[in-house]
């Protein structure tokens, strides 16, 4: 989600998924890929790193639009068709494309070490640029709303990947001179904190204070 914040209290949604949530993506792609544990998008973004330089800079240099590849695995930018115009009305992300492309292919092949390597890595790349891709389409399809903006925020628990903040430092292209700001890795998968934080800041700044006659949903 891609979301203009003026004030404490003043928020817009600029971009929002039409499917399923990066993380959510991530996590799921990893399963396939047969990684196992609670914390899977680190699990992913640890087994890419382990690969060494070499084989990264090939599968990086490797196109996927068809199955004309040494792996025949097809995985195509979403939204990006000729029929989709450069600056659509309505702006959104997409990542379930990336599981169904996953499943597909194991469907097809065999799913050995080097094509898991090769995955995970294409996986990881591919879910990042279609982020970008969305949020530079939004510098020049909001041109007005983003003429002030200065800073680039980026939270959750997908902003402790370390790929993804250097793609962004690298490769938004905002008219302006953006500040980038990541929370520190401890804290980006505490949910409770981020939340925490941000009824602080109402209270301390706004002296905004919640009613008691909402009861909270039990799981």
């Amino acid at each position: 989600m891609l979301v203009l914040s003026k004030s404490l209290t003043q928020h817009e949604i600029l971009i929002d998924t039409m499917d399923i949530a990066c993380g959510d993506a991530i996590d799921k792609a990893a399963r396939e890929l047969g990684m196992r544990g609670n914390m899977l998008g680190p699990e992913l973004e640890k087994f890419v790193n382990s690969i060494p330089q070499s084989e990264r800079q090939h599968y990086a240099s490797i196109r996927t639009l068809d199955r004309n590849n040494e792996f025949g695995f097809k995985l195509t930018p979403p939204l990006r068709k000729p029929k989709h115009q450069k600056v659509p009305e309505n702006l959104s992300f997409t990542f379930a494309y990336l599981l169904s492309s996953i499943k597909d292919h194991k469907k097809r092949f065999e799913l050995d070490e080097k094509t898991k390597q090769f995955l995970a890595f294409k996986a990881q790349d591919a879910v990042f640029e279609h982020m970008i891709d969305r949020v530079n389409i939004a510098f020049a399809k909001y041109p007005k709303e983003l003429a002030g903006v200065r800073h680039f925020v980026c939270s959750g628990g997908v902003a402790a990947n370390q790929v993804l903040r250097q793609k962004l430092f690298n490769q938004i292209r905002s008219p302006h001179d953006l500040s980038f700001h990541f929370p520190d890795l401890r804290v980006c998968t505490d949910n409770a904190t981020m939340i925490g934080v941000a009824g602080m800041d109402l209270f301390e700044k706004l002296r905004v204070k919640s009613s008691m006659d909402i009861l909270p949903v039990p799981n």
